[in-house]
This record gives structure tokens, sequence and C-alpha cells, in this order.
């Protein structure tokens, strides 16, 4: 009787929602696509030629915003007869959206039963499988993990990860979501994709350092990086130029830092020379810009470029003594009365360092009491640092929904071909640059409307063959830049008039290496070594080659 009841209940419920009038913008507010019409489902085709005909476009969603009213809205949306019925993958993104606005309104067993009906839409397709398929996924995982049901959850993690290993965004998206579910794996993971994202060693770095694990922080510190993949030309990066000067300072400090470390782990010869490198190229940053040939003076914006990055070069400077300061102070602590010792402390702009670790356990305590209350406030510091990474690795449903894999269909799939120039011929394929005839390139795969995670995988792959090419077995993953294009149109007078979506470009700084003989400068990040037949291997069985014309190869 409970159970005809219930189905009495969810009937009566679905036939409310079926009765009530569909509003402009349900589609919009269930997936953040605009309404279908009978020639497109506005999520993958626009029209052109005033409607005329139609074209597979780069078309992103707008901002969602997931609640309970989201639910109501995709059911509103699915059941509108604006939906046509061979608009079938559009049908799986309404429903897939509706999961996750399940997800956000706590509700984890209607998040189930709308990514399985969302599978069950798109599941004769092979390309969904790798794209809205694995999305439904990671949102399984976290209605599990919302559920209490761990090891399914992370089974569903696993899933996501392997299908597409070679992804540097699809492994970021899997591993924050572990860090809702298994921190302990979570970590592991973080450090494991050092080998797609060297930026991660950045945050393994500091998080080491403030824990006072030195010898940790000495590992990451090689894989950390300020070279950046070389753009295209006409291409320029949000914010690009602000990042550069702020690097001037944060290479400093991150430099100072190391140098701390090395000094605390008794290698002050070494210490003492990456304090030397770190004064040479602070000394670079300062100096005035030389001469032009017959005795000219600088150009006017090289001279402007010098007064631009003075302050952050200054900064970095002061950033570098103050550590120099700090290891000083730490080695000197056990001479000293602890109360005095730390009342310095205090009081001295070292405090600003992350140190208070290091401090603690270097105050000479002899009394068993005190060493003990010492120990209990290191563990109490230890702790609070570790919930307030937590805290800022957890990032909100509406981020997570931002991050999974966007729909792909046969029509979206690249092939494997080299790019054109952009002007004459399409840009859109692989493309590579080689520093200086060294061992480190550029590689860039660029398309019209593939997702992100597709076009990093070809960046991968396109590595792994030029490292074939240049007769090595390896690659090692230096840097990465993965961007949504954006063109801008700009007016007679100034100013942008218009902008469109342009597709979506990532870039690799690679070093290419042999494995059973890696650089000096390798050592001990064997690790981080990816053998480009492995990634060859799989990518091949999946990836068509391309041909026409070309002349960027």
């Amino acid at each position: 009787m409970t159970r005809m009841r219930m189905a009495a209940a969810a009937a009566a419920a679905a036939l409310a929602i079926a009765s009530q009038p569909a509003r402009a913008d349900d589609f919009t507010t269930c997936d953040g696509f605009s309404a279908p019409t009978k020639k497109t489902d506005g999520m993958t085709e626009g029209t052109w030629m005033f409607g005329l005909a139609t074209a597979t476009v780069d078309l992103r969603p707008a901002d969602m915003r997931l609640s309970e009213r989201g639910i109501e809205a995709c059911d509103r949306a699915l059941a509108d007869p604006l939906l046509q019925p061979g608009q079938w993958l559009r049908r799986a993104n309404l429903q897939q959206a509706k999961a996750l606005h399940a997800i956000q309104s706590g509700k984890p067993e209607v998040a189930l039963e709308a990514t399985a009906q969302s599978d069950e839409t798109g599941k004769a397709d092979p390309f969904f499988a790798v794209s809205l398929g694995l999305g439904n996924q990671a949102i399984r995982a976290l209605a599990l993990g919302q559920l209490g049901r761990k090891d399914e959850a992370m089974a569903a993690l696993g899933k996501v990860s392997a299908a597409r290993p070679w992804s540097a965004s699809i492994q970021r998206l899997t591993t924050l979501i572990q860090f809702r579910i298994d921190e302990d794996a979570a970590q592991d993971s973080f450090v494991r994709n050092i080998v797609l994202s060297p930026e991660n060693a950045n945050l393994l770095y500091w998080d080491a350092i403030m824990r006072a694990d030195y010898a940790a922080a000495i590992g990451y510190a090689p894989a950390i990086t300020w070279d950046l993949p070389k753009k295209r030309g006409g291409w320029v990066m949000d914010n690009e130029v602000r990042q550069r000067l702020e690097s001037i300072k944060e290479r400093a400090e991150v430099t100072g830092a190391l140098a701390f470390a090395l000094t605390l782990e008794g290698r002050t010869q070494e210490a003492a020379l990456v304090v030397q490198e770190a004064n040479d190229d602070l000394a670079e940053a300062m100096a005035l810009p030389p001469q032009r040939p017959g005795g000219k003076p600088p150009k006017k914006r090289d001279l402007q470029d010098w007064e631009t990055r003075q302050p952050y070069a200054e900064a970095g400077k002061l950033k570098l003594e103050l550590w120099q300061q700090a290891a000083t102070f730490v080695q000197g602590l056990p001479s000293r009365p602890p109360e005095l010792a730390f009342d310095a402390f205090t009081k001295s702009p070292i405090s600003e360092l992350p140190i208070f670790v290091s401090v603690l356990k270097g105050l000479n305590l002899p009394q068993p009491q005190q060493a003990a209350e010492r120990d209990a406030a290191v563990t109490q510091f230890l702790n609070k640092l570790a919930a307030e990474k937590r805290e800022a690795l957890r990032i909100s449903n509406r981020q997570l929904a931002q991050l999974l894999p966007r729909r792909l269909t046969a029509k979206m799939m690249p092939v494997m071909k080299p790019a054109g120039d952009g002007y004459f011929l399409s840009d859109t394929g692989l493309s590579r640059a080689q520093e200086d005839k060294s061992d480190i390139w550029t590689v860039r795969f660029v398309h019209k409307t593939a997702p992100i995670h597709v076009v990093e995988e070809l960046a991968v792959y396109g590595a792994a063959m030029t490292a074939q090419r240049e007769g090595k077995d390896s690659i090692v993953i230096l840097s990465r830049r993965s961007a949504e294009l954006t063109t801008n149109i700009v007016g007679m007078y100034g100013g942008t008039s218009s902008s469109f979506a342009s597709g979506y470009e990532a870039q690799l700084r690679v070093r290419l290496v042999n494995s059973a003989s890696l650089p000096p400068e390798l050592t001990g990040m064997e690790y981080r070594v990816l053998s480009a037949k492995q990634i060859i291997d799989d990518m091949s069985g999946r990836v068509k080659a391309g041909s026409g014309i070309t002349i960027a190869w």
C-alpha cells in the first residue's frame, strides 16, 4: 500500500510539472544554454545566412545558479515541445544539469536518477561516453559521496580519470571531487598530477614549507617554473602582464624559502648558490636598459617597462633578505632563552613568513612539560593548517559544474593534423616551436569546437609525436596553459565593439628526453617522465590523422 501511495504521489508530481506552462528562461535556468529551435538544439549548432543554414559552433553556457528551482526548470524544459525528438544530446545535457541542481539542493537520490536518465539518452553515441557521460560519472561520485557510499564514489571517479588519462583538466576535476570523499587519496592524486599539471608543485611546495617538511619542499622546488609556453601571435592572455610582473617577486620569495629550507637541512653551500642566482635575477630585473647602437638612449617603452618592474623587483629583494634573516634567526634559537627568543620572533618582520613551526621546534625547552606543551601547540597549528587547506580546496558545486567535460559530437571531434598559419590556412590543429635548438619545445593544439579536455590530450599526443621525431622516447611537461579563446573586434574609434567564442587551445612547454639517460637537472624527478610510446599507442586508437595542405609542421 505504501509503495502504491508513493507511486501515485510521484505520478501526481510529474503531472503537475507537465501541466505547468514552460517559462521563457527554463532552458537557460536549467543548463545555461538558450532554448532550442526547430533547426538547432541551442547547444552545439548555430544558424547563419539569416537562419537558412546551420553549423557546429562553439556555444558556451551562461553561468548556472544551482538551486531547487533549477530542478523544476529542468523538468519543465524536458517536457517542453520546443525540445525536438532528434535533439537527444540537448536532452541528455538537461538531464545532467538537473542532477547538478539536485546535488546543490542536497538531493543525491534525484541526482543519481537524473544521471542514469542522461546516460540512457546518450548510450548509443560513442562520443557521448567520453564527454557528457564522464560528467555523469563525476556527478554520480558526488551523489554517492553525499550518501556515504565512499567505495562506489571512488570507483566512479576512477573510471573518469582512466577514460581521459592525458587531460589535465579531467585529472583536476576528479582530484577536487576526491577531496570531498577521501582526503588522503586526493592528496596522493594531487602529487601524481604534477606529471600533467606542474603548477601543482607550487602549492605542494608552500604546504611543505608551512609544515616545516623541508625535505619534501626541496623535492618539489625543481618542478616550479615561471617559463610558460610560447603564445601564438595575435593572442593575449588575460592579466598576462601583471602576472609576469608579480612573478619577479614570487620567484624571489620561492627561492628565499628554498635557501631557508636547504640551510635548515644542513645544505648551506647549496643555499648560498640559490641565493646568488636569485640576486642575479633581481639585478637583471633592476638594471637600466642599455643604450642602443650609436650611443642612442634606450627606447621610451623600454624605460617605461623598467620603471614598471622596479616595485616588484624591490619587493622581491626585501623578501629574499627576510628569508636569509629568518635562517640566521632559527639557527640561533637553541642558544637563546626560549621566552626571549619567541618574543623577539613575534616583534620581528620575519614573523610574517610561514616559519611558525620551525620557530617552535627550535626553542630550547629542557623541561619535559615545556616540550610537551610546545609539541601540543605544533599539533594544534598543523591541524588548523590542514583544515584551512581542506577549505581552500573545497570548491563550490557551481565551480565543479564549470569543470565538467563539455559535449562532444562526431562533427566536433578533431583530427591530428598540423595547423595552418591562421590567415590563408586554418590555425586549427597542432603547432610546435623549438627553443634555441635545445630539447625544450612549445607544443600547441587548437580547435574551434572540441572541448578543452580533448584539446589537452591532443597537445600531449603532439608532444609525444615530436619526441619520437626527434629521436627521444619520453617527455617531461615543464609548464602548461589551457585557454578558452575569445576574439575581440575593435571598432573604428577604439574599444571592443563585439566579441565571439573562438575555440580552445592547450599549450605545453615540454622537454624531450630519453628515459634511460635523464639530464642531471632532472635527477629525482623520474616520476615526471611520460613515455611517448604509451601516449601514442593510446591516442592513435582514438584519434584520426588528418590530411591537407599545411605550412606549420
